[in-house]
């Protein structure tokens, strides 16, 4: 499906919806009325002012969005902190993180975390383009400063991808070698993909 370059919006389908957080209640109010007027198939279901909410509505199928929009900068669970708990349980919600701060102070982390985009708060067609791509699982193009995806080097990942890495760090696997003498071994550094390394004391 095409997306349209100057506000995301495409030609009307099955509606995205969509959480909202933010800990600042009138940044909530300005977002989802901002959001629910960049295309005619988003539906803001619920927001909320605390990560930690967010990450249990995330997690519950019955409240599950198909996107979170989040802020970056929050007073109880940070940003980076709710995608991460949301991806490393579930690849089903696409991940977008906004902010008002600098992309850069935000975005290797992210990456890390799971999420598909990362967008200033004042970028709309960037919000708008961020959650269409996020719905599919997959990660937004970046754009010409290196935002978004990167295509020159590592960027964000699609939602799947995130979810096995982040699922395999906080798991065992069996692809992974026992601690030895109280350490972990080389295959279980981290962002290392099982059965990529040999441990050199194997």
């Amino acid at each position: 499906m095409g997306i349209v370059a100057d506000t995301g919006e495409e030609k009307a389908s099955a509606p995205i919806r969509i959480g909202l957080v933010d800990n600042d209640p009138y940044a909530v109010k300005v977002l989802q009325t901002m959001i629910e007027r960049m295309a005619s198939d988003f539906r803001v279901v619920w927001t909320c002012d605390l990560g930690a909410v967010a990450i249990s509505r995330c997690l519950n199928p019955a409240k599950r969005p198909d996107v979170l929009v989040t802020d970056m900068s929050m007073g109880d669970v940070s940003g980076t902190e709710v995608c991460r708990a949301i991806r490393a349980k579930t690849p089903e919600v696409g991940l977008v993180g906004v902010t008002s701060y600098s992309l850069a102070s935000f975005r290797d982390e992210a990456v890390r975390c799971g999420a598909q985009a990362l967008v200033a708060k004042t970028d709309l067609s960037g919000i708008a383009r961020g959650i269409r791509c996020a719905a599919r699982g997959m990660p937004m193009d970046g754009d010409a400063e290196g935002n978004g995806v990167g295509r020159g080097g590592a960027g964000f990942m699609d939602a799947i991808s995130a979810h096995m890495l982040l699922e395999d760090a906080a798991t065992p696997s069996a692809g992974r070698c026992p601690p030895r003498n109280g350490r972990p071994c080389a295959c279980t550094q981290r962002g290392s993909p099982p059965g990529r390394l040999r441990c050199a004391s194997a």
